[in-house]
C-alpha cells in the first residue's frame, strides 16, 4: 500500500504532520525507525485496529534499526497518531514481555481509536465511517465474524471503499461516505427498527478483546493526547 513509509521518499514523509517531527529528532541526536505495519508496503491483508499485530510491528521496527547498525542503542520509546497512536498504547503494555532483550522507557501517543465496541456503537455519524474496518479487524482474529453479513447494501459500499483505496487514498473513502452521511449501515435483525439496535447487537455480539486497549498498571511513562472536538477518535470513548 502507498501509506507504507518504506515506499516513499524521505522528503515526502517529512512533509507529513506528524512524521515531520522526525526531523526535530534526529537533529538532536536520536535514531528514528518507522513500520510498514503488517500488510502494508508487503503482501497480504493490513489488520488495521488489530492492536497485537501493530505493537509487533512497531517492536520489530526497533529491532531491524538494530540489525542494519549496531551503533543504535536498545534503549527506545514508542510514537504514533492515529492507528499508530492504538499501536503505541499495545506497545506500552507489552514492550517488556514482548522485546525483552530492548530497554523501553516510555510512549506517546495522540489520538487513538479506543473503546471500539463503543465507536462502532456510537451515534457519531462520523465516526460510523470506522464500523466496516472495526469488523475487518475483529474478523483477523476471528474467522466467523460476516463481515458483509453485518452490513446492508450502503454498508458494503463503504466497505469496498475501505478494501480497494484503504489508507492510500482516503479522500476517496469519504468521497464514498458524505453521499450516505445519516443512512444506516448496518443491516437490520428481525424485530430491529433502527440502526441503533443493530449497532447495539454488534458491540454485543463481536468480540473486541484483542482490538481493546490493556487495562493494566504501566511501568513506564506514557503521553497520552485526544482532540476535545475529534469527532472520529471521540475522546471519552
Amino acid at each position: 500500500a502507498a501509506a507504507a513509509p518504506s515506499l516513499n521518499p524521505l522528503a515526502e514523509l517529512l512533509k507529513h504532520p506528524v512524521l515531520g517531527t522526525v526531523s526535530c529528532f534526529l537533529q538532536a541526536g536520536y535514531a528514528v525507525v518507522a513500520t510498514d505495519y503488517e500488510g502494508l508496503g508487503t503482501a497480504g491483508p493490513h489488520p488495521y485496529l488489530h492492536g497485537f499485530s501493530l505493537a509487533n510491528s512497531q517492536i520489530d521496527a526497533v529491532r531491524a534499526g538494530r540489525q542494519v547498525t549496531n551503533t543504535l542503542s536498545n534503549v527506545w520509546v514508542a510514537m504514533g497518531q492515529s492507528e499508530g497512536g492504538l499501536s503505541t498504547l499495545f506497545t506500552a503494555a507489552y514492550a517488556h514481555t514482548m522485546a525483552p532483550e530492548l530497554d523501553y522507557r516510555g510512549a506517546v501517543a495522540t489520538a487513538p481509536p479506543t473503546e471500539l465496541s463503543t465507536l462502532s456503537s456510537s451515534a457519531s455519524d462520523l465516526g460510523r465511517i470506522l464500523t466496516p474496518l472495526v469488523l475487518h479487524a475483529a474478523s483477523y482474529h476471528d474467522a466467523s465474524v460476516d463481515i458483509e453479513g453485518w452490513l446492508n447494501e450502503d454498508g458494503r459500499v463503504l466497505l469496498y471503499a475501505w478494501r480497494t483505496s484503504f489508507l492510500q487514498e482516503p479522500g476517496t473513502v469519504l468521497g464514498t461516505f458524505l453521499p450516505l452521511w445519516g443512512k444506516p449501515l448496518l443491516a437490520l435483525a428481525p424485530g430491529e427498527t433502527t440502526e441503533m439496535q443493530a449497532m447495539r447487537r454488534l458491540a454485543a455480539t463481536v468480540d473486541y478483546a484483542p482490538l481493546e486497549v490493556p487495562r493494566q498498571r504501566l511501568d513506564r511513562p506514557i503521553m497520552l493526547a485526544e482532540g476535545g472536538n475529534d469527532e472520529l477518535c471521540v475522546p471519552g470513548t
